[in-house]
């Protein structure tokens, strides 16, 4: 049995305007459930918006990127930033069943190799997705850069820290560790975001 949040039950009442829609929305919500993907609420805005998906914190480990055990959401982000110091950090925030998300990666591929040989880092973090999934999706796909699967705690740490509501986003970081740009350009608004990006390199 399913049960509805009222959170959730906000999300289907604003989208569904018809018995047929109900239908496909509680479908795509049963498959999804059972794939371990994210809960109705996602589903239901996932199927009407286009550029924006609503996310729930996930439960993971991590890839590339050292484990970080602290509590504080400011602590934390500097302690994931570290390895990075001296850099321009490009982040990620992303899901394989994110549609939103995985069509911005070929830009954003463009874009690496636009930038290749700079003190740019390209670091994706996965959000509300299962490990198998994501790892999965890094392999089939071929994507590089670093990578860090956000487990439960680490995903709600970030969502405060950045107001996360929705994917795909992206943050900018200078290269002292500091956010330049907590709501950056996606991958796809190229000539704009690389001059974003120069500016910060030559500081």
């Amino acid at each position: 049995m399913v049960y509805f949040s009222h959170r959730i039950t906000i999300e289907l009442t604003k989208y569904m305007k018809n018995s047929l829609m109900s239908l496909s929305i509680v479908f795509m919500a049963t498959l999804c459930l059972a794939q371990n993907r994210p809960p109705l609420a996602t589903i239901a805005k996932c199927a009407f918006v286009e550029k924006s998906i609503i996310i729930t914190p996930p439960g993971g480990q991590i890839n590339n990127v050292q484990r970080v055990n602290v509590a504080n959401s400011d602590k934390f982000f500097d302690e994931l930033m570290k390895p990075f110091k001296g850099k321009v950090v490009y982040i990620d925030f992303w899901a394989p069943w994110c549609g939103p998300c995985m069509r911005e990666m070929p830009a954003s591929k463009k874009l690496q190799q636009a930038l290749k040989g700079k003190d740019v880092v390209f670091l994706f973090i996965g959000l509300s997705c299962s490990k198998a999934s994501w790892e999965n999706t890094i392999q089939e796909k071929g994507f590089t850069g670093e990578h860090f699967y956000a487990g439960e705690n680490e995903a709600k740490m970030l969502a405060e820290k950045f107001n996360i509501s929705g994917i795909p986003r992206y943050v900018l970081v200078d290269k002292q560790g500091n956010v330049a740009d907590g709501n950056a350009l996606r991958p796809s608004d190229k000539s704009k975001l690389l001059k974003k990006i120069d500016g910060l390199l030559k500081k």
